[in-house]
């Protein structure tokens, strides 16, 4: 298993198989929400977290697994103004 602190929010988890990876993330979005001064109605918001609904089974390749992290943080911004949503 290997651990990639993006930032201080994200972190990717990556498990090693012997012809293939599983790629998976997590988001601190309690600390994410804390250091910007906002609330939640959540009661415990320090242990916040969100994760993927699935986790990725990628090929034993460094190229499939940076393409994989790129998507990953594409599908992870959020303009929160943004009137469509």
């Amino acid at each position: 298993m290997w651990e990639l602190r993006f930032s201080r929010f994200l972190t990717f988890v990556l498990h090693d198989y012997d012809d293939t990876v599983v790629l998976s993330w997590s988001f601190s979005l309690g600390d994410y929400v804390d250091e910007r001064g906002w609330r939640s109605s959540l009661t415990d918001l320090s242990t916040a977290e969100i994760y993927p609904k699935h986790d990725v089974r990628l090929p034993l390749d460094i190229e499939a697994v940076g393409a994989e992290i790129n998507r990953i943080r594409g599908s992870l911004r959020l303009d929160l103004g943004d009137p469509s949503l």
